[in-house]
């Protein structure tokens, strides 16, 4: 049978003490199957301990920090990982950025590493194409450079530019190394080295030359 309690203003339920009628440390408890509330609930306090094995939350977003007029400049979440292991997320407004730890405090304190956003990363262009970065501009993923995964290979759409090392790098086992290094007799300054040589690729205006020497 259902009970209705109809009261005409704000509605309190106090725990006081007996003696001194002033509040007390005593619980609340309401023990049934479901407690449903048809309104807005409103928690006031310094911790809410929800202790359940399912959480259901309709909303699309969570806001975090709400009323924060700038007093916090990071908003995140904690993870408990472990036994005394936390993890966490949370946006930087100091660097626009969201970042993640594996490593933090209860009060979110830790090394974060940031997260590739708009501000960090443009990628585009094919699935396969490879991130490149040109001076100071962010990385980006257009098609200069594409994977032939099949064919195991690597289109490249422009110049090579090959710095000049100071030794020759060592070999790759069952693999040519392409370097640069400076011009010999070849005049190119690329060399390649295997399992057995190294040596200067040859330019065709010195081939000329050593052609008619020969």
């Amino acid at each position: 049978m259902s009970i209705y309690n109809k009261v005409a203003g704000n509605y309190y339920l106090v725990t006081v003490e007996p003696d001194s009628g002033n509040v007390s440390s005593d619980n609340v408890t309401i023990q049934t199957h479901t407690v449903k509330i048809d309104g807005n609930l409103t928690v006031t306090g310094e911790t809410t301990t929800i202790n359940v094995e399912e959480t259901t939350i309709e909303d699309p977003y969570i806001v975090l920090g709400n009323n924060n007029t700038g007093d916090f400049p990071e908003v995140g979440i904690i993870a408990q990982t472990g036994t005394d292991e936390l993890a966490g997320l949370r946006f930087n407004s100091g660097t626009n950025q969201w970042e993640v730890s594996d490593n933090v405090d209860l009060n979110g304190t830790g090394t974060y590493t940031a997260i590739a956003t708009a501000t960090a990363a443009a990628p585009g262009g094919n699935i396969n194409a490879i991130q490149f970065k040109s001076g100071t501009t962010s990385f980006g993923g257009a098609d200069y450079f594409v994977v032939d995964v099949a064919n195991s290979a690597i289109s490249l759409d422009g110049s090579q530019t090959l710095i000049q090392q100071s030794s020759a790098p060592a070999a790759v086992a069952n693999a040519t190394v392409v370097y640069a290094d400076t011009p010999d007799l070849g005049d190119s300054g690329v060399y390649v080295k295997n399992d057995t040589e190294t040596d200067e690729i040859v330019a065709y205006k010195r081939a000329r030359k050593l052609a008619l020497i020969l």
